[in-house]
């Protein structure tokens, strides 16, 4: 393999690995329009546009909120096992819960 054929490899890696990131990018911010949009949350509000600044107090509109808690949360959510989510989610009711403490 000569020079030229290794730079051109290392260039389409390097752009695999951008095209690999902004589709997780672009997958986010469509999962965040979709959860707003479920839950009937107006997307667009007056003060939307310029950078998305993670520590921000001022309220930029509900999407931004919700990229910047999509942001604050990590990957954290993801690494947690989500077996236990599943049995907490289907372990049966508490019956005391469920008659509203009458049993």
């Amino acid at each position: 393999m000569n020079k030229s054929t290794s730079v051109i490899n290392r260039v389409n890696d390097q752009r695999a690995k951008e095209v690999s990131k902004n589709k997780a990018i672009l997958e986010s911010i469509i999962k965040t329009a979709i959860s707003c949009a479920r839950q009937e949350i107006a997307l667009r509000g007056h003060r939307d546009s310029g950078i998305l600044k993670e520590d921000s107090k001022e309220n930029k509109g509900n999407f931004r909120a919700a990229l910047r808690f999509r942001i604050d949360a990590g990957d954290e959510i993801k690494k947690s096992k989500r077996s236990s989510w599943k049995r907490q989610l289907h372990k049966p009711e508490d019956p005391e819960l469920h008659n509203g403490g009458n049993r």
